[in-house]
């Protein structure tokens, strides 16, 4: 290839791609999660020419390779998400590499993804949610778990805010980084969270670590949280309120709940939706690119919600009951069908509350 950039090998090729990304305003948390990746990638290809690799050397080969490394690091083979997350790394490198002229065609693109199955119904039961709230002890627990959960920010997102970011006396979050251009989106503070915020940001303030450009979340040095931190805070809590439990799956024993930074995410959706949010508002302030996707991640409290609805306002109209009393006598009697009566006029009348499931 002729020009001012010519790689020659696979590092060469990934530092002009991470440079690319820069360029383009990928987002920070999109590239600290395809670096290790890519990293892999390199090592296992050391002074091999890219132009040679073809589909069998990245199924086969690489592939092979980091899933047995996986496995020897976390004592588990990787789940299929996370296999998906180290393809779509691999894939988008390639991608660009073929784009531009260092590699054709892309080795990668004819590899099959896994099938990951959407995880439904992954929110917090009331209990649960007010159990994790109140299981915080540490100044950094006590803002990681109420940021995630009352403002519905991916982890991402909530690592990537400065202080100037965060802006209490308007009452709003501005998101600047996120994976989406749909992600850069204004938060408004709800009550739940503002004590949260103060005593988080006098905390800082005594460390010398309020300066506007200053990551919100530090450490007591002064660095910015990272993804793990927010990871481990999220698991610590959640074990130590008793909020599902589990064996540990991972060598560490750090994945002792089956609680998640998206679960956070997934209740902040689900109690403004059982509020009567309206599905757009909910969508915006989640980030997402539609209300597919909304739709597609709620769709049982969706469901359970319409239904609620429309027994709220169902008229109790005198024919249609006649009508359950005429099936029904025959069978059961008019004493049997007075009460089925009696029962589906309470069931009629009762306002039905929307159930966060």
């Amino acid at each position: 290839m002729s020009g001012l950039l010519s790689p020659t090998t696979l590092r060469g090729l990934i530092a002009a791609y991470e440079s690319y990304c820069s360029r383009r305003g990928r987002a920070p948390g999109t590239l600290r999660q395809y670096r290790p990746v890519l990293e892999s990638l390199a090592i296992w290809a050391g002074d091999r020419d890219p132009r040679s690799l073809v589909a069998a050397d990245i199924e086969m080969g690489w592939l092979t390779a980091w899933c047995e490394q996986f496995q020897r690091r976390r004592g588990r083979p990787p789940a299929p998400k996370t296999l998906r997350n180290a393809l779509t790394a691999v894939k988008s490198f390639f991608s660009f590499c073929e784009r531009y002229g260092f590699i054709a065609p892309s080795p990668a693109a004819g590899i099959e993804m896994p099938r990951v199955e959407p995880r439904f119904n992954d929110w917090l039961a009331p209990d649960e949610d007010a159990a994790i709230i109140a299981a915080c002890r540490s100044p950094q627990e006590r803002i990681v778990v109420p940021m995630l959960r009352f403002t519905g920010l991916r982890a991402g997102e909530l690592t990537g805010l400065t202080n100037e970011d965060v802006d209490l006396r308007a009452g709003v979050i501005v998101v600047r980084h996120s994976k989406t251009p749909r992600g850069r989106r204004t938060i408004p503070v709800v009550p739940e969270l503002e004590p949260f915020i103060e005593a988080w940001i006098r905390f800082q303030t005594v460390g010398g670590r309020a300066a506007p450009a200053s990551a919100f979340l530090s450490t007591r040095h002064g660095t910015g949280m990272g993804y793990a931190q927010v990871y481990d805070t999220v698991k610590r809590v959640a074990t130590r309120a008793g909020v599902r439990r589990r064996l540990p799956p991972d060598r560490e024993g750090i994945n002792t709940s089956a609680v998640t930074q998206h679960t956070l995410r997934r209740t902040f959706g689900s109690s403004w939706l059982n509020q009567g949010l309206r599905l757009e508002v909910v969508s915006r302030l989640l980030g997402h690119e539609s209300t597919v996707t909304t739709e597609r991640s709620y769709a049982a409290l969706l469901d359970s919600t319409i239904a609620a609805e429309v027994l709220n306002v169902a008229p109790t109209r005198p024919i249609r009951l006649r009508a359950v009393e005429r099936l029904t006598a025959p069978a059961s009697g008019r004493r049997d069908a007075d009460r089925l009566r009696s029962h589906v006029t309470e069931a009629m009348q009762t306002k039905a509350e929307p159930e966060r499931l």
